[in-house]
């Protein structure tokens, strides 16, 4: 299939899925017209859900050879669908139709008016339809972050929505793909309660992430994983195990986020044993990950990265802040064979990560309240420039402030979630 093609179906994807009735007289066209396999037909029979059986047919059929674009026009037409059939080819006319795919139109628009005259009887062809998805009113775009105190945003929960997108954003070439159902795999651990609190206390107020976190990433659209209070050991078994999930390869994207006491390159257990930041990044190089392979990986790290507070200038907060963690020196290990990953910090090098005991931590606050307004539309490295924005004026009644940061490796393209497709 020509590139042209190709993005004509991932663009017109949402409408496709909402006009599209997928019938057995439609596969047995698709089949008769060599685009799609006995093999592949008998794997969607097994999906009992209408509309991921039909998005799973949709993006198989760019794999099925350079005629499979014109075989699914004319399937369509040839059970008279005509209108999808004329999100794929605009110019369609009746001049250009095949006298099969005319009757099949006429007989379709004839079985519409009958039904439409006896309302209470049930078409013998049923039509699948995705559920009403609910839609947020239209958003002013990237307002100024609301400060520390007072104004400062409540803390993301259960009733966290998501706007949704309304197609299929960016190009195949440059874009990575984000369109599987679910999206991917996510991980979310959260260290709260440490044994030895004379080396690291309780991270009270971290109960609100794990409660925030995992709802953004479900309406993200990934499964997702929560472990909490993991001890050094447990940490490390857990992050190689999920790394190396073989469901990964029927997925689009995989997500880690760690929220713990951490110091400079390490994170804790709740042992208040140190496991080194690139230990757990090389859980998911190209040798240890192979399902993963060219595929985007985004790692979440909230845990401190020394003991330094970042001085502002002025006071605005209520003063419930604690950090999550002190410093430690430790070695940086050789990078292994690294493809697709985005890193995100809670902070720069050296320098604490801000959690107020009732809402939870800075980050997770802001990147939740950001990620529901603007995900629809901005790529993954945009929200995070503007979670950085709102953060900056965040200031602790210490005058202390928090700076994100962000690293690639081997990041290759624009990352757009495309939440509600």
């Amino acid at each position: 299939m020509n590139d042209a093609d190709r993005e004509t179906i991932r663009r017109q994807l949402p409408s496709l899925l909402a006009s599209v009735q997928l019938s057995e007289e439609l596969l047995d066209q698709l089949q008769r017209l060599r685009v799609l396999t006995l093999d592949f037909r008998e794997e969607l029979d097994v999906e009992p859900r209408p509309r991921e059986r039909l998005r799973r047919l949709l993006l198989e059929i760019p794999r099925r050879g350079p005629d499979a674009f014109d075989g699914l026009v004319k399937a369509l037409l040839e059970t008279g669908q005509l209108e999808p059939a004329k999100l794929l080819r605009p110019g369609l006319t009746h001049a250009d139709l095949s006298p099969a795919a005319l009757a099949a139109i006429s007989a379709a628009a004839i079985a519409r008016q009958a039904a439409q005259r006896a309302p209470h009887c049930t078409p013998t062809t049923p039509v699948h339809r995705p559920p009403p998805v609910q839609e947020r009113p239209p958003l002013t775009g990237d307002r100024p972050p609301p400060p520390a105190a007072g104004d400062r945003p409540d803390a993301p929960g259960p009733s966290l929505h998501l706007r949704p997108t309304d197609t299929v954003r960016g190009s195949e070439r440059d874009t990575y793909r984000m369109i599987s159902s679910p999206r991917g795999l996510a991980l979310v651990i959260s260290n709260i309660n440490f044994r030895n609190t004379d080396l690291h206390e309780t991270r009270e107020g971290g109960e609100r992430d794990e409660v925030a976190l995992p709802s953004l990433l479900k309406q993200l659209g990934f499964e997702v994983q929560l472990e909490r209070d993991l001890d050094r050991a447990q940490l490390l078994d857990t992050i190689s195990a999920f790394a190396k999930r073989p469901e990964h390869g029927m997925y689009d994207m995989a997500v880690l986020a760690v929220l713990t006491h951490g110091g400079q390159h390490v994170l804790y257990g709740v042992d208040s044993r140190p496991l080194e930041v690139e230990q757990v990044i090389s859980c998911f190089s190209h040798e240890a990950a192979p399902p993963l392979t060219g595929k985007p990986k985004w790692m979440l790290f909230q845990a401190c990265r020394g003991a330094e507070g970042n001085r502002a200038s002025r006071l605005m907060d209520s003063g419930r802040q604690a950090t999550d963690g002190k410093a430690i020196s430790a070695p940086v290990r050789m990078v292994a064979e690294y493809g697709d990953i985005f890193l995100t910090y809670s902070s720069i090098p050296g320098y604490v990560s801000m959690r107020d005991l009732d809402h939870g931590t800075w980050l997770v606050q802001v990147l939740c309240q950001v990620f529901a307004e603007l995900a629809h539309s901005h790529t993954l490295s945009e929200l995070h420039r503007v979670v950085h924005d709102r953060m900056a004026s965040m200031v602790t009644s210490r005058n202390e402030k928090q700076t994100i940061e962000t690293a690639q490796r081997g990041w290759s393209k624009k990352l757009y979630f495309n939440p509600g497709l």
